[in-house]
């Protein structure tokens, strides 16, 4: 099944008056056989779909083919991989540990993203940048180690926060906010912030700042909305 996946890209444009070309875009996408078409928006106006609202990009089409799992799944796969991987038979896996699903052999139960990056070590994982195990497409995913693939996972759902890396803590009685980033068996804590909205955001951006120096391009960061309250 062919489908059309969107994937931003940030532009080096220092004109901010860039004029936004949507719908007359995506009418002409509809016609063309060429998927490689962009849609040039401000991201202020995508804060919930980008980690950086303040930079100006592109959402790219990219052509995309589905290959049906069972248990009603599908894996996303790039064009120039469904030929070969449309050749197996796939089943549904659930890690019930991270909750993720992913495609799996249905006759050795090797996973489809390893095969893909031809990764035979088990030592060597495969990270899934957008955090869906089930979208194979050759740009999202990478070779990364176990540190860096932890860096890359998503809120816990038991969490006290919202946000990812932050959590309250309580010493005697009273109630703080506070962040923590770990890498292999090292934690940095945060100091503690009030607990109150504003206290939880200045939690999450302290959280973001570590974690980028700390897992550089692996860090999940936590989308945090422009009109909320520092």
């Amino acid at each position: 099944m062919n489908r059309y996946s969107l994937k931003w890209t940030e532009l080096n444009i220092s004109n901010s008056n860039i004029i936004r070309i949507f719908v007359p875009l995506i009418n002409q996408f509809m016609f063309q056989q060429n998927t490689n078409i962009a849609l040039i928006v401000d991201a202020t106006s995508f804060t919930g779909l980008v980690d950086k609202p303040s930079m100006l990009g592109a959402f790219l089409f990219n052509n995309m083919k589905t290959i049906q799992l069972t248990r009603g799944k599908e894996a996303q796969v790039s064009d120039r991989d469904y030929e070969f991987l449309n050749s197996f038979k796939w089943q549904a896996h659930l890690n019930s540990t991270s909750g993720r699903w992913y495609a799996a052999s249905s006759t050795n139960k090797k996973f489809m993203h390893r095969l893909i990056l031809g990764i035979t070590d088990h030592k060597i994982l495969c990270d899934h940048k957008d955090g869906n195990g089930l979208n194979n497409q050759r740009e999202n995913l990478r070779i990364a180690t176990h540190s860096q693939n932890m860096a890359n996972r998503k809120k816990a759902k038991n969490s006290t926060s919202q946000y990812l890396g932050v959590h309250k803590t309580q010493r005697w009685s009273v109630v703080h906010w506070m962040a923590a980033v770990q890498r292999d068996k090292k934690v940095l804590r945060s100091p503690q912030f009030p607990f109150t909205s504003a206290g939880e955001i200045l939690a999450a951006k302290w959280y973001n700042e570590k974690a980028i120096l700390i897992h550089g391009e692996f860090a999940r960061l936590n989308i945090i909305k422009e009109n909320e309250p520092a």
